[in-house]
């Protein structure tokens, strides 16, 4: 069966849902390891909000985003909630090893009728990592049921944004979409909270004005491993007319399904698709982020930042690496940001005005540390305002 043919039935239901409902029925809302299942969520189908939705976003999800492991769905639900339009639906695809029947309370308590579930796909066969690497195949899995899930929103969405349970958006995400796009706008890019942030320069210090040339945030260049999926809402309708997948590239660029998302943002705009860009309001953050977590009262931890870009650890678990480890040190940095952050999120509790702690290595100027983070990322993860100074370090580490 041919993608375009799939691509029609799947329309033809996104219109049967749109005037008939889903049912929510249990039968159907959960996958064995036999096959793919696909429902809305108990809390009342895919449409239910005050008027029909503008934007959809398509979020990839899995029970380490539950509540038994930090609270990020219900946190990434309310930012979407607070949004000052609420013209808004979220449909939930998952995709592992492990179920996740804890969405469905998170769903339910929370009294969301514009959020509800595709398909949650459970069993070996979707194990995300083996020995702590990506397993082979799953993110070509992962996209074409995104492409799916992207084809049921409501027939109503202009604007489609592929995001992850754990991130956030700033109030003004979804009215800045709307403000900013005119008639011929196919794409809007935000620039962003990211533990990616300048990850050729040194640890830590990767985050402070001195090293990121006045920007408030990660710019988004709309490039391979300078981009984010959640960062970009998406032209639904010339996505759809076009049939473009993110799980069928038009192009063979010769690299695994990982780094689709930078890869198709790259094709669309060499296709001529129109973009307008929202510089430095950081509107959206990829979680998790320094920023975010020095609002929440963390620590970053930098200390090996080439696989994970770093993570966000409590006061406590920092002074145990530091009693623990005599080669780690903790240092206070005046971290970049956007001043309307304690406005735009409802979890920024604490002001990253002053400084935010952040572990790093002793040793973190050394070829060891720094110079390989920057051979690691390399001059595509490098924001272009640093090629200069990275062949500098480059050259500098004899690299």
């Amino acid at each position: 069966m041919s993608r375009l043919f799939y691509a029609q039935i799947l329309l033809l239901l996104t219109y049967i849902i749109a005037f008939n409902g889903v049912s929510g029925n249990n039968d159907t809302c959960s996958a064995s390891s036999e096959g793919p299942g696909s429902c809305a969520a108990e809390t009342g189908g895919p449409v239910g909000g005050p008027v029909p939705p503008s934007v959809c976003f398509v979020v990839r999800t899995y029970w380490g985003h539950g509540d038994e492991h930090g609270g990020e769905l219900r946190s990434f639900l309310k930012s979407l909630k607070d949004q000052d339009e609420q013209n808004w639906e979220a449909v939930f695809v998952v995709a592992d090893k492990k179920p996740f029947p804890e969405m469905y309370t998170i769903l339910e308590s929370m009294n969301e009728t514009r959020a509800w579930v595709f398909a949650e796909w459970i069993g070996e066969d979707y194990t995300p990592k083996i020995d702590g690497a990506w397993a082979n195949g799953y993110h070509g899995t992962l996209y074409n049921m995104t492409d799916d899930a992207i084809r049921l929103c409501s027939p109503s969405t202009t604007w489609v944004v592929v995001t992850n349970g754990d991130n956030l958006y700033g109030r003004s995400f979804i009215s800045t979409i709307l403000a900013t796009a005119d008639e011929d706008t196919d794409l809007v890019s935000f620039d962003f909270y990211s533990r990616f942030n300048r990850p050729t320069m040194p640890p830590c210090d990767r985050f402070t004005p001195e090293y990121n040339h006045g920007h408030n945030c990660k710019r988004n260049n709309m490039v391979w491993c300078q981009v984010d999926l959640g960062s970009v809402a998406i032209n639904r309708t010339r996505l759809m007319k076009e049939y473009r997948y993110f799980g069928e590239l038009t192009y063979d660029y010769g690299v695994d399904e990982s780094h689709n998302d930078g890869l198709m943002f790259q094709e669309l705009l060499q296709d001529g698709w129109k973009i307008k860009r929202v510089e430095d309001e950081c509107l959206f953050v990829h979680s998790p982020s320094i920023q975010s977590c020095g609002w929440n009262g963390g620590v970053w931890d930098d200390r090996d930042i080439l696989y994970t870009g770093g993570d966000c650890i409590s006061q406590e678990e920092a002074d145990r690496i530091l009693l623990e480890d005599s080669t780690i040190e903790k240092v206070d940095i005046n971290v970049i940001h956007a001043g309307n952050y304690k406005t735009e999120y409802a979890d920024a509790r604490i002001s990253i005005d002053g400084t935010v702690g952040c572990l790093r290595k002793k040793d973190a100027l050394s070829a060891s540390v720094w110079g390989v983070n920057a051979h690691h990322f390399g001059k595509g993860c490098t924001d272009k305002d640093d090629h200069e100074r990275l062949e500098n370090i480059l050259k500098h580490f004899g690299m």
